[in-house]
Parts: structure tokens; sequence; C-alpha cells
């Protein structure tokens, strides 16, 4: 009788054994909620700080830099003054030849339409031709005034009729006063006529000096430096700060494969972090919208995982059944409750890549244009470290090159402003997303998993040779 109590109560020990009773209350879920608020607030302090940052730098290159607008009046200017006839020195409305050495003389002597007759107006545009019989009180012929305003004077041709004034002036040295103001008069006007034709500009813009008239033989423009031309290519650096994030997805055919409670697990265990990538690349502009460029890259993918539960443990089978690209077979069961899973750490994967983008530009005004550009990228991984879980039993799985690919082919679109720093320098900033196409996992693999990042990008450009 004993021994059948006994009996009994071995059986009754083992049915009990693995029992447990229920909680009422889900503290685990409660402490979850708990982590998830939390995160958020660091992940809203952490996108604060880099836009801070990021500002904080565009504002003070923008800052420091010169005034673009200034430099490109003050060498305007310049060119303008360069250009620019060269001025005399001398009041325009002076009557007194420097070469004519006359004392007691009225600086304020006639015009040549007083000269001519008191009727008759001053010399100008409408100004009708002189006689060929014309003569001055000394005899001297005006025939060389004669149609003024419709030929054009040489400095060859004006030489002689001031070498005769003046000699003329020196041989009659005892004429009077009167004859010597007509003297200067007749001079003053042939010279205003022969000005006004000679440049077709108005008098009183123009010197009346013979001296200084006679120092420019022949107005030649020096031939002006053409600037050259922008190169089409181009140097491009930029940085990217982006916040990580993975997604998870069962590939089709394969739900055997993958514990029942394994996505769930991800999504709360999962936590972003930030994504920093740098690039250089060399830029060949089409034409003054479009681009193509080729260059080198280096990025790194960082997340946070921290996993705290316990799960249901998996029953499979091999027999007769191909396992997949992990060693994994098909469950077909659940038993109780496995171990406790507690882990708390960053997962990062370092990549090369070799992007190659198409850009386009459109300029707003004289200093912003509109920029955007989308591209493609072939990254290499060749340094991973942290750990994962295991989609088949939910246990911890070293993240190494044995579970992922060696190539991943990813994608990026961006689309922003960019500053005209000088003729051949742009600074530019963007907004942009990017995600791998290619899943991270092996080939064969009962999850699909990518990654994708949104972020800022700041580039700055520089055409060459």
């Amino acid at each position: 009788m004993e021994k059948s109590q006994i009996h009994i109560d071995q059986q009754l020990k083992g049915k009990f054994e693995t029992f447990q009773p229920a909680v009422p209350f889900q503290f685990e879920k409660i402490a979850t909620r708990l982590d998830e608020k939390k995160s958020r607030r660091r992940t809203f302090l952490l996108w604060s700080s880099v836009a801070a940052v990021v500002f904080t730098a565009v504002s003070g290159t923008i800052f420091l830099l010169p005034d673009t607008a200034t430099v490109n009046q003050t060498t305007s200017k310049s060119e303008i003054a360069s250009n620019a006839p060269i001025a005399s020195d001398k009041n325009p409305s002076s009557n007194v030849s420097p070469n004519s050495k006359f004392e007691g003389e009225n600086t304020s002597s006639p015009s040549l339409g007083d000269l001519v007759g008191s009727n008759q107006k001053p010399i100008d545009d409408n100004t009708p031709e002189l006689s060929s019989n014309t003569v001055d009180s000394r005899g001297i012929n005006l025939e060389t005034t004669k149609n003024v305003n419709k030929k054009k004077a040489s400095p060859n041709s004006i030489k002689p009729l001031v070498s005769n004034l003046i000699d003329d002036k020196s041989n009659n040295s005892a004429s009077s006063t009167e004859t010597s103001a007509e003297a200067v008069a007749l001079n003053q006007g042939i010279n205003n006529a022969i000005y006004t034709d000679f440049s077709g500009k108005s008098i009183q813009t123009i010197p009346t000096s013979f001296g200084y008239f006679l120092q420019l033989p022949v107005r030649i423009h020096s031939p002006q430096m053409p600037k050259q031309p922008l190169s089409s290519w181009a140097f491009e650096v930029g940085y990217d700060q982006n916040q990580t994030a993975m997604a998870y997805q069962i590939s089709p055919g394969r739900e055997k494969y993958v514990h029942k409670n394994y996505i769930n697990r991800m999504k709360e265990g999962e936590f972003a972090l930030n994504a920093p990538q740098l690039q250089a690349s060399l830029k060949y502009f089409v034409n003054n919208n479009w681009s193509l460029s080729v260059g080198l890259g280096f990025s790194q993918t960082r997340t946070m995982q921290r996993f705290n539960f316990r799960d249901s443990i998996p029953v499979s089978v091999s027999q007769g059944f191909e396992s997949d690209a992990l060693g994994n077979y098909p469950i077909f069961g659940y038993l109780g409750l496995g171990q406790q899973v507690a882990h708390e750490g960053i997962q990062t994967v370092q990549m090369l890549s070799i992007p190659m983008a198409l850009g386009y530009q459109y300029p707003i005004n004289r200093f912003w244009s509109f920029s955007s550009e989308i591209s493609t990228r072939y990254n290499r991984l060749f340094a991973s470290q942290g750990k994962t879980l295991n989609y088949h039993d939910l246990s911890l799985l070293e993240a190494d090159n044995a579970i992922y690919r060696a190539s991943i082919w990813s994608a990026r679109v961006s689309a922003g402003a960019e500053y005209r720093l000088t003729r051949n320098q742009y600074l530019g900033l963007r907004v942009n997303t990017q995600g791998a196409f290619t899943p991270l996992y092996k080939k064969d693999a009962s999850v699909v998993n990518r990654g994708w990042s949104l972020g800022m990008s700041v580039f700055y450009t520089m055409k060459l040779f």
C-alpha cells in the first residue's frame, strides 16, 4: 500500500513540476513601454543636437565668407574705370589753350558763333557747314572747318592748323588786343568743332585743350583679357548624419523556420542610433543643370539593442527537410518557457561604398540654387560587431560575417539648396533618405532584413582646372 502511494505522489509531482501560475499584471509590457518613452526622448535630444550643430556650422561659414556682391561690384567699377576715356584735368568750360600765352586777355572769350555772326548759333550737331570762302581778320582760310559734322578729323590734319595759328601769332606780335582775342576765339571754335566731330560726344564733356588733344594721336582700346570659362569638372566632398532603423520581413514560404514572436521581439528590443557617412566624388557637369558623379565613401551603421524576455521553446524536425542559410529547420510546435534572454549593447556594421549619382541644379538667383541628387551605391562590408537574435529560437547570435553578405546594394535620394561662395565654389545642405534593397542576411535566409535611414547631408563643391 505504501509503495502505491509513493508511486502516486511521484506522478502528481511530475504533473505539477512544470506548472506556472499566470501573472495577473503584465509587468514586462509596462517596463517595455517605459523604455520606449525613454528612447524617444533620447532620439529627440539627439536630432535636436545634430540640427543645432549643422545650422551653426552653415551659418558661421556664410557669416565668415566675404560679401561676394561687394567684390563683384568693386570689380565691375574697376573695369568701367579702365575702359572709360581719359578725362582732362582742365575745366571743359575753359576757353584758353595751354599752348597760347596771352597776357591780359579775358578767359571768357566769345564763341565761334559770336565770331562768325551775332545771329549765328554755336556749333552743335545741327550746325550748318561753314562756307569754303570764310576767312578771319588776318586772311586765314577756314576751309578746314567745312563739313565738320560729316567727316572725322584726324590728328595729322589738326597739327598743321595749330602750327599755322601759332606761327602767325609769333610773326604778328604787334597785333592789337582785338586781333588776339579773335584768334583765340577762332582757335576755340575750331577746337570745339573738331572735337565734336572726332568723338561724336557733347562739347561740354570733351577737353578743349589742343595740347591735351595732341597727346592722343589715335584712340585705341586695349584688348581686355576674356574671363576663363568655368570647367565642367568639379570635386565634391560630403558628410551625412542619419538615423538608422531596420526593417524585417519573413521570406515567402519560410514561415515555419521563424519563431512566432521574432518580429515583435525585434521591434521591442531595437532602437535607432546614427549612421555617419563620409564621401568624396568627382563630378562632371553635362550642362548648367545636370551632372554625373562617381566617388568613394565610408559608412558606419549603429543600432542599439536591449533584450529582456523569456519565450517559448520551438520544436523542430530535421529529418526529411532542408535547412536554411543559417542551418535552421522548420518549427512544428512549442514547449514551455525557455531561459531568460538579457542583453544590452550596440550592433555596428562598417562598409566601404562606391556611390554613382545623377544630380540636378536649378538656379534661383545669383547665389542660391535648388539642388537634388539620386544615387545608387555598391557597399562592401568589412567589419561588424555586436549581437542580435536568432530568428529560429530567439537566442543571442553574434552579428558577424557568418550571417551577413559580403556586398550590399543601396540607394539614396536627397534634395536641398546650395549657396555660391565664389565663382567656382559652392556649399550646400540636403535632406536625404537612403536604404538597402539587398538583404543584409545571407542568401536563402528565412528573414529578409534591410537597413534604412533618414537624415541630412552637408557638401562642398569646387570647380577644377
